[in-house]
C-alpha cells in the first residue's frame, strides 16, 4: 500500500511542477540524503527475540516533513523496516529480531524509502529510494574451555566447545577449527591448529618448561569466537 502510495505522490508532485512551469534550478533547493545507517551486532543467547537500535543519519536543505523507511534483511529476504520520521524519531529507530525465525548471519540495512516535503510549495519535494547501505550480524553464543596435564617433557591440552543452536533452544557441541599459540617473549606464536570433532579435541605438545598456552576460535558470520588460557 505505502509503494501505491509513493508511487500517487511522485506523480502528483510531477504535475504539481508541470502546472507551476517549475525552472529546473528548483530541484536544487531542496534536497534529502540518507548519508548511514548502522546496528550493533545480536549475540543470541536463548530462544527470545531481541530488539535492536537502527541508527540513521542524514542530510537535508529546504525540507520541512519527512519520513524515512529503511529495510531490514538477510539473504535479500525483507525481515523488518525501520521508521524515522521529522516529527519523533529522527535518527533511531528498535526493531525485533527473532533468530530462530528470521536466522542467523549478516543483516543488510537499506535501501531506504524516503518522502522529504519542502518548506516552500514553489520548490521540489524529495521523494526517492536512498541506496546507502550497512549491515550487522546475528550470531549465535559460543563457549569453551580448555585443561591441561604433564607427563613428562609433554602437555596436553583439552580443548572443548559448545554454541547456542536456535533450533534446539540448548547449547550443542560445537566443531570448529582452533588455533593453539604459546606466549614468548615477543608475544603469540603459533604451534598448532586443529579441527574440533563433536566439540572436542586433544593437542599434544612437546615441552619441558612450564608455559602458558592459548586457544583461539575465531567468529564466523554465524557464531562468535572465544579464546581460553592456560598455563602448564
Amino acid at each position: 500500500m505505502k509503494k501505491l502510495l509513493r508511487i500517487a505522490l511522485i506523480s502528483a508532485t510531477s504535475l504539481g511542477l508541470v502546472l507551476a512551469g517549475a525552472p529546473g534550478a528548483a530541484a536544487a533547493t531542496t534536497s534529502f540524503d540518507v548519508t548511514r545507517v548502522s546496528a550493533p551486532d545480536i549475540v543470541v543467547k536463548d530462544g527470545n527475540c531481541q530488539r535492536t537500535t537502527v541508527t540513521m543519519a542524514h542530510s537535508k536543505r529546504g525540507i520541512g516533513t519527512w519520513s524515512v523507511e529503511t529495510d531490514v534483511r538477510r539473504a535479500g529476504s525483507l525481515k523488518t523496516s525501520a521508521f524515522y520520521y521529522s516529527g519523533g524519531n529522527t535518527r533511531t529507530n528498535r526493531v525485533l529480531i527473532c533468530p530462530s525465525i528470521d536466522g542467523l548471519g549478516r543483516y543488510t540495512l537499506g535501501p531506504s524509502d524516503v518522502d522529504a516535503f519542502a518548506k516552500n510549495w514553489r520548490d521540489r519535494d524529495v521523494i526517492r529510494t536512498d541506496r546507502t547501505a550497512g549491515s550487522f550480524y546475528v550470531r549465535a553464543h559460543s563457549k569453551g574451555s580448555v585443561s591441561s596435564s604433564r607427563s613428562g617433557g609433554r602437555v596436553t591440552l583439552n580443548v572443548s566447545a559448545q554454541r547456542y543452536s536456535t533450533n534446539a533452544y540448548a547449547y550443542r557441541n560445537y566443531s570448529p577449527k582452533a588455533t593453539v599459540q604459546v606466549q614468548t617473549a615477543s608475544g603469540w606464536r603459533t604451534v598448532s591448529t586443529v579441527s574440533l570433532v563433536n566439540g572436542r579435541a586433544n593437542v599434544v605438545l612437546n615441552q619441558k618448561s612450564s608455559r602458558t598456552y592459548r586457544v583461539v576460535v575465531p567468529a564466523t558470520n554465524t557464531t562468535t569466537g572465544f579464546t581460553r588460557t592456560v598455563t602448564r
